[in-house]
């Protein structure tokens, strides 16, 4: 490839990059703000800890 399509790749590439972390951290924020999933990933982090105790246990 010539110089320029170097660049044009390499901007595209950045500017996808940046839309995916932005994205990403959108999705995040909005999971975390929900209440329902919070009380969810809690209860399910009590029942994982629950059950390795028990298989430690055991």
């Amino acid at each position: 490839m010539t110089g320029w399509m170097w660049i044009l790749v390499t901007v595209i590439g950045v500017a996808l990059l940046g839309l995916a972390l932005a994205y990403g951290t959108h999705q995040t924020n909005v999971f975390r703000r929900n209440p329902r999933n919070v009380r969810r990933t809690e209860e399910a982090t009590r029942r994982l800890q629950r059950e390795n105790e028990q298989a430690d246990g055991s």
